[in-house]
Parts: structure tokens; C-alpha cells; sequence
């Protein structure tokens, strides 16, 4: 199968979890994206370093000494440490950057396309998990930075949602009717697994190996009958749950107490086969209940565009999976809202 690709489901969301965006042509989607730098260049050489208190720096300039300069200089104003910043540091011209902090470990990677840098940040957890560190603590990407040197940290745009306002001036909506309709799709399109592998792979939509599992294990259902589905996308900040990250567990509790739905499985291969202008960096993590693979991991399912193609990957869906602020979570509406909604 052309879409099947090889991915370490063990920290894939670790690697996608720092939901980043690059700039699209998805006019829909609720994240903008900050320009790029007018000086940068393929002549340009892009450094990225971090300290060992997790702090990191980012510096683009034609001459290689003035980037370590300026990539240690934008370190030290995060660190709290006099010393340290410059301690691991990654230089390219014109490719992706990943600053990626496990427990007290840093992970920095950097490869001419995203889905090489991807690939050698799950290269480099595994290595570290299995010869160094088999106790680490999940892996949190703290920055991204693309070709041209800009930091893709977009921030959600909150400006037509409605909702009480945070300290921090994110939207928190109050009840589902507040959320607009993001998406609808048809469940019960395609009958059973092998019909959805098949559409996928005639779409090219490259299958992470656990998410291909996932779709067949018997706890993953798939409807017998067609039935729409509305479908709405929050941050975990718009849930107003934890400061800089919160526990999968905790998103969920908090969306079903807003009034929100988990997804049905069958969401994530149906929404993935139905949103095909997916943006470049962008991550959808399949709010669900997890399926457990074979070895008994608990895994949720991820669309994303890694710059290689689209993607369908698992991620980690145990309970205290640590979930960033930023983060896309898809959720479902409740029949009657989305009708409510759609009568607007």
C-alpha cells in the first residue's frame, strides 16, 4: 500500500504535538499565521539552540557566526541560567528546525523538509528511550522554524469567535451554539475497514503503521448506516484548561462539560478522506476514545500535512497525555445543537 508509511506511534504525538502551521490556503481554518521574514533567503543559514533549562533561541543571517550569535543572544533573554544557552544547538540553510524537550532532555533536529526533520526527531527519542533514558518523560516540541527562519508559533485567531474572555484574551465559549461548524462529514460512507483502507490509499494518504492498525482492531467501530456529523475545532485554550499544557483527560472533561461530544472513531478516516486542503504543519488531533493496539497502548488518531503528503498517524491517548495550549482538538456536536446551529 503506497500510504503506508513507518511511524513511532510511541512519541508521534510527541513530534505533533507542537500542533504548528505553516502558511496555507485554508481559508477555514481557525489559526493565522505570522509573515515570513523579508530577509531571508536560500543564502541564509538558520540556527536554532536550547539550553539545558529548556530555554531556545533562534537566529537567521547570511554569515554562519552571526547566527550562533544571535540564536545564543535570543536563548539567554528566555533562560533563567547565566550559562547554558548554546549547549545544543542545529544549523541549516533553508530547512525546517525542531526544538523538542523531553523531561530535562532537549531534541534538536534539522533536515531540508518537515517530514525529514519529523522523521530524525522520532529517530532521536527512540535512540534516547531505548539506550539512555528509558524512564524520559514525554517529549513536548517547544518551537518549530521553517525554511525562511520564521518561528511557527501561530497564535489561534479568536477575533470572530464569541465566548468570556481569559486574562490571557482567548475566547471560552460557554456553550456549544457558540461554536460555529467547522466541518460536516458523512459517516458510514465506507463500509469497513478494508473499503476506508482503500479509499485511502487511492487518495495517497500516507497511513501511520499504528493508525492502520488501529483502524482494524475490533474495538474501532464503523457505522452500518449513513449519518452526518458536525464537527467543531477548539484549542485548549479556548477549553480554559491549564496555563501552558493540560491532561487529554482533562480536554475532554472539559469539552462534554461545555456541552461538546467525543468523536466516533470512524470520524478520523472519514474527516481525513474529506479534508484533502489540509495546510502544510497543520495537526487535528481526533478527539476519541482511544483504541488500544495490540501491545495495549492506548492511541487516539491525528490528520496531519507533515510536508511529504497527508497523513493519518496515532497518537498518545492515555489520560494524562500532556495536550499544549495551542493544540486543535476536533469535537462533535450534539444532533440537536448542530441543527440549531445550522437554522441560524
Amino acid at each position: 500500500m503506497v500510504g503506508r508509511i513507518v511511524l513511532n506511534t510511541a512519541c508521534a504525538l510527541a513530534v505533533s504535538l507542537g500542533a504548528f502551521n505553516v502558511a496555507g490556503a485554508q481559508s477555514n481554518s481557525p489559526q493565522s499565521v505570522p509573515p515570513r521574514p523579508m530577509s531571508a533567503s536560500e543564502d541564509h543559514l538558520t540556527v536554532l539552540t536550547m539550553a539545558p533549562d529548556g530555554a531556545w533561541g533562534v537566529a537567521t543571517d547570511m554569515s554562519t557566526n552571526r547566527a550562533i550569535a544571535g540564536a545564543i543572544a535570543n536563548c539567554k533573554t528566555m533562560s533563567r541560567a547565566e550559562l547554558g544557552c548554546g549547549a545544543y544547538s542545529s544549523t541549516i540553510r533553508a530547512g525546517w528546525s525542531l526544538g523538542i524537550r523531553c523531561g530535562n532532555e532537549n531534541i534538536i533536529v534539522a533536515e531540508k523538509t518537515l517530514a525529514g526533520a519529523l522523521q530524525a526527531a522520532i529517530n532521536r527519542e527512540t535512540e534516547l528511550r531505548q539506550l539512555y533514558a528509558p524512564d524520559m518523560p514525554p517529549c513536548t516540541r517547544v518551537v518549530t522554524v521553517d525554511p525562511h527562519g520564521a518561528i511557527v508559533e501561530p497564535k489561534p485567531d479568536y477575533a470572530n469567535r464569541s465566548g468570556s474572555r481569559t486574562d490571557e484574551g482567548v475566547a471560552t465559549p460557554q456553550s456549544p451554539s457558540e461554536i460555529p461548524i467547522w466541518k460536516t462529514i458523512t459517516l458510514g460512507t465506507h463500509k469497513g475497514v478494508d473499503a476506508y483502507r482503500d479509499a485511502l490509499d487511492a487518495a495517497a494518504i500516507n497511513i501511520g503503521d499504528s493508525a492502520d492498525e488501529l483502524l482494524g482492531r475490533p474495538a474501532f467501530p464503523f457505522g452500518a448506516i449513513k449519518r452526518d456529523l458536525e464537527l467543531v475545532i477548539l484549542t485548549v485554550a479556548e477549553l480554559g484548561v491549564g496555563a501552558e499544557s493540560a491532561s487529554l483527560s482533562d480536554v475532554y472533561k472539559r469539552a462534554m462539560r461545555l456541552g461538546l461530544e467525543l468523536c466516533p472513531a470512524e470520524a478520523g478516516p472519514q474527516l481525513r478522506l474529506d479534508y484533502p486542503a489540509q495546510r502544510v504543519g497543520e495537526f487535528l488531533h481526533i478527539a476519541m476514545e482511544p483504541v488500544a493496539t495490540w501491545r495495549g497502548d492506548l492511541m487516539i488518531l491525528t490528520l496531519a500535512n507533515g510536508g511529504n503528503g497527508l497523513l493519518l498517524i496515532a497518537s498518545d491517548g492515555t489520560a494524562d497525555a500532556r495536550a499544549l495550549r495551542d493544540w486543535l482538538f476536533v469535537f462533535a456536536l450534539p444532533t440537536s445543537t448542530a441543527r440549531a446551529a445550522q437554522a441560524r
